[in-house]
């Protein structure tokens, strides 16, 4: 699925298939050759699977690879995942969603009663003045090598952050709407060099902002270090006389490598051949070399993952977390369960959810989205939505989904929880602000209580109801709407029946639902941002800090000259606000508290409706992987991809 560039800075991706490896995908063919020594994984079955022997490959079953394995430009997340394993971040994020800033001698940090050490080449200090104005210093050990021999110094963090800032770049991870000091005079092109970011020494960088914003460390926190000799031209590159090792404005030599990414990663990229791609180890990894010495990123069907690692000609892979995946996974078990003799699973909750999204734009009473009577009207359309929530979901994914009331991840650690007293379900009150549900009430009572409910809010929205029936829209407002799903033509999504089953409830009261399930998901996309769709079902899957700006800020409507992300067209002075001073804040108290209050705003509005929040499935051959050297407690934000250099075969 497509969408925004700029949006992927914040969200990883916008999809809707399941899987902690990455989003949608398409289809393989079978590798027939073989790279550097290693094993051509395809051969074998189960019946011809033997011991590993050190020519053996970690083969991962992976979809939809572009063939842009750069960090920088990047369209899938598999396809960053390929650029990744080639070079070493600049920030990690531990277990728990937060940064970790001091890594060379080791951070500890303790996640389910268990302590962890996280080691990195990096360590970070923040040094933030009453103004707010920040400096951001890094340095790295003085000992770190690229996969070619040669070294690792601050010219490359310098490089990276030049292309990022860079007027001409396209990529998902841009510098350019960070509060860099120089940084708009450079790109207005009044600076031959932005001010704030300075080379210390060899193996020190700084940057200063002219105010601080959280997600800065995050961003200047490279996911992965490009070398400045493979990605740019070290013939442009003069730090002293303005020169960043390309020419401004053009990126041709950093674009002309995404095919055949290099970095001090744990693994060098050997070929991309026949939809697999081969990797061998960086034998002068600054870890020591990693346990397996070639790894097979290896194009699949969804429907053939399982099978995969069953048959052997798949090592790990991360199939949808569906009911029928948890069932199928435990035939093949042969005990019911997801963890046995052929298959070991991992699961954990994905960092993002899914959502039914409202453009306030194109439903509405009238000329203004921000009306009673247009909240109203959106209203309707989500209590009614939100009481199928859970019969379909439940269909769906069984116990390997949740419910969700709020427009954020359950991991994020702003996300309100059960547990807290002030914990609503989602448009489960009326027109009047009463409970429509009670405790040990029956789902046929409560899809009652939310029809009678929605004709209240028709009602309330200027609609002419009578006997139970809509007859009439008020000036500005329709009879009938459109909801957009990507469930690729034939209804395949988990929030599917949630449209089928409300869609029953507006025609049995005179509002015509129209479900509109394209084969090509960028009809979708396109009519986002064009704005001129009504609903849609989507998912985000975030970051790990929770900031909100891109999806809510008023300047973010498309078409606005912001980020052309916010597809809801909320418009609301308080909710910006509340977003500004939670983004400037570094009091987690005081943001978690500020983005409740944001969350009530939204839903307020009426412009999203939370579905679920899913599992993450990862599968691995209990028979092939030693189950001892895969990530001990993994979250969403840490897991086995962060330690594959410890991964061994059997």
């Amino acid at each position: 699925m497509k969408t925004s560039k700029k949006v992927m800075a914040l969200m990883l991706s916008a999809a809707m298939c399941a899987g902690a490896l990455a989003a949608c995908g398409k289809g393989s063919d079978t590798p027939s050759t073989q790279a550097s020594g290693q094993t051509d994984a395809s051969a074998e079955s189960e019946s011809t699977a033997k011991k590993a022997d050190e020519n053996t490959p970690l083969v991962v079953g992976v979809m939809e690879l572009s063939e842009k394995f750069s960090s920088f430009n990047a369209e899938t997340d598999y396809d960053k995942q390929i650029a990744l394993l080639t070079q070493e971040p600049l920030l990690m994020i531990d277990r728990g969603g937060q940064p970790v800033l001091k890594s060379i001698d080791g951070a500890k940090v303790e996640y389910n009663g268990t302590e962890y050490t996280y080691q990195g080449i990096y360590d970070w200090d923040i040094q933030k003045e009453d103004s707010g104005k920040t400096t951001y210093t890094v340095k790295i050990r003085d000992d770190i090598k690229f996969s070619d021999g040669e070294a690792l110094t601050a010219d490359d963090i310098i490089f990276n952050y030049y292309v990022l800032c860079d007027p001409s770049f396209t990529g998902g991870a841009t510098l350019n709407t960070q509060p860099i000091t120089g940084l708009k005079d450079y790109i207005k092109g009044d600076a031959t060099k932005i001010e704030g970011i300075k080379k210390v020494d060899d193996y020190t960088v700084s940057v200063t902002t002219d105010s601080y914003d959280v997600t800065t460390i995050y961003q200047l926190g490279l996911e992965g270090i490009a070398p400045l000799h493979y990605y740019g031209d070290e013939s442009k590159y003069d730090y002293e006389n303005d020169k960043f090792g390309f020419d401004k404005g053009d990126l041709s030599t950093v674009d002309a490598k995404d095919g055949a990414p290099m970095g001090a990663g744990p693994y060098k990229f050997v070929k991309y051949e026949k939809k697999t791609v081969y990797f061998e180890a960086n034998e002068d990894y600054w870890r020591g070399a990693p346990k397996t010495k070639y790894v097979q990123y290896k194009e699949v069907q969804d429907r053939d993952k399982i099978t995969g690692v069953q048959q052997g000609t798949i090592d790990l892979t991360d199939p949808d977390g569906s009911k029928q995946t948890v069932e199928q996974v435990g035939e093949i078990n042969g005990n019911g369960d997801v963890n046995g003799d052929v298959i070991t699973t991992s699961r954990v909750f994905n960092l993002g959810y899914g959502f039914i999204g409202i453009n306030a734009d194109t439903v509405k009473v009238g000329d203004d989205p921000a009306s009673e009577e247009s909240k109203n009207l959106r209203k309707a359309f989500a209590t009614v939505f939100a009481v199928f929530r859970d019969t379909a979901i439940d269909t769906y994914y069984g116990d390997a989904a949740d419910v969700l009331n709020y427009p954020i991840s359950n991991t994020s650690w702003a996300a309100p929880q059960k547990s807290d007293a002030d914990y609503n379900i989602a448009y489960s009150k009326d027109v009047e602000g009463n409970a429509l549900y009670t405790d040990g009430m029956s789902q046929e009572d409560k899809e009652a209580a939310a029809k009678e409910a929605a004709l209240g809010y028709f009602e309330a929205a200027g609609y002419t109801v009578k006997d139970g029936k809509v007859t009439k829209a008020p000036e500005g407002a329709k009879m009938s709407y459109e909801i957009i799903i990507g469930g690729g033509g034939n209804g395949d999504h988990p929030a599917f029946q949630v449209l089928t089953d409300a869609k029953a409830v507006f025609d049995e009261i005179g509002i015509a639902l129209n479900i509109n399930d394209p084969s090509d998901a960028n009809v979708m996309w396109d009519k986002n941002n064009a704005g001129t769709q009504e609903m849609w079902v989507a998912a985000w899957a975030a970051t790990a800090d929770p900031d909100m700006t891109q999806l809510y800020n008023s300047g973010n409507i498309p078409g606005q000259g912001g980020t052309d992300s916010n597809y809801y067209h909320i418009q609301d002075a308080d909710l910006d606000e509340l977003i500004a001073d939670a983004r400037v804040s570094d009091d987690n108290t005081y943001r978690k508290s500020a983005y409740k209050e944001c969350m009530e705003i939204i839903l307020d509005w009426a412009v999203e409706i939370p579905v679920y929040q899913r599992e993450n499935f990862v599968i691995y051959s209990t028979e092939r992987v030693n189950t001892d050297t895969i990530t001990k407690d993994p979250t969403p934000f840490y897991d086995w991809k962060s330690e594959i250099y410890n991964i061994e075969l059997n």
